[in-house]
């Protein structure tokens, strides 16, 4: 397996998350500087929903970061593809398919029951 091929694959999300972050916070009708109320119901509606779902939006692009940023900080400290619960290697095929996995498939379905 290429470390070097995962971990650049790793840095392109993180930076495309970072993105996302920023690009949806300045869609966010709420964080308007010098934002005023609208006067009309429909408005305000249509107003709570984009902040609604921008919100919901964020909170998953930061944890989908989070699992990158852990993966990320394996490789540097060279722990990456062993399994936190039993220290085992994690399968080659599961880090191509997911390699933010933290848990080999064994633990991972244990942790699932």
């Amino acid at each position: 397996m290429e470390i070097e091929t995962i971990e650049r694959q790793l840095q392109t999300e993180r930076d495309v998350l970072e993105e996302q972050l920023v690009a949806y916070k300045k869609e966010d009708p709420y964080m308007v500087a010098n934002r005023e109320p609208s006067p009309a119901i429909e408005d305000s509606v249509t107003e709570i929903e984009g902040h609604d779902r921008i919100v919901a939006t964020r909170i998953e692009l930061k944890k989908r970061l989070a699992e990158v940023i852990v993966a990320l900080n394996k490789i540097g400290k060279g722990k990456f593809g062993i399994c936190e619960k039993c220290g085992e290697g994690i399968n080659e095929a599961r880090l191509k398919a997911l390699p933010t996995a933290r848990f080999c498939l064994n633990c991972e379905g244990k942790s699932r029951n």
